[in-house]
């Protein structure tokens, strides 16, 4: 598998400025280093468009969908933390494929343990930190084939 193109950027939080030892200690290892001074979810949210557009996925005659493991970050935090700021959601990010009920149709049980249970089940190799969008991503590529 070859990697074409990748995006990745942290984001400036707004509601909770401050990250708490829970999120960067346990589950993303995120720093606040990371985050202080980078862009608003607003310029983010633009600079993904115009990575899409540059890439050819705006082209309605491209078929592209996003890729996640669970519902949570795209029906749930994205479209909340739009609608918290007063921005749009793009209708690219309103349909995806939950990568847990893929495996779960195709297995025959639900990995309790997302990533983990999906990779040792289908005998991949752990990639990356759990929780890292960047890290998650590349666990979901080879899973997704």
């Amino acid at each position: 598998m070859e990697i074409e193109s990748t995006f990745h950027m942290y984001v400036q939080p707004i509601v909770h400025p401050q990250l708490t030892p829970f999120c960067t200690e346990t589950l993303t290892g995120i720093i606040q280093a990371m985050v202080d001074g980078q862009p608003s979810l607003q310029q983010m949210l633009e600079r993904v468009n115009e990575w899409m557009a540059k890439e050819g996925l705006l082209d309605p005659n491209v078929k592209s969908i996003f890729v996640t493991c669970g519902d949570w970050d795209l029906k749930v935090m994205l479209p909340g933390q739009c609608q918290y700021l007063g921005l749009p959601v793009a209708d690219y990010f309103k349909q995806w494929i939950n990568l847990k009920k893929a495996y779960s149709f195709a297995v025959g049980c639900w990995p309790k343990n997302g990533l983990l249970d999906m990779n040792k089940g289908l005998s991949l190799q752990h990639i990356g930190r759990p929780h890292s969008g960047t890290g998650q991503s590349l666990r979901i590529s080879p899973g997704s084939l």
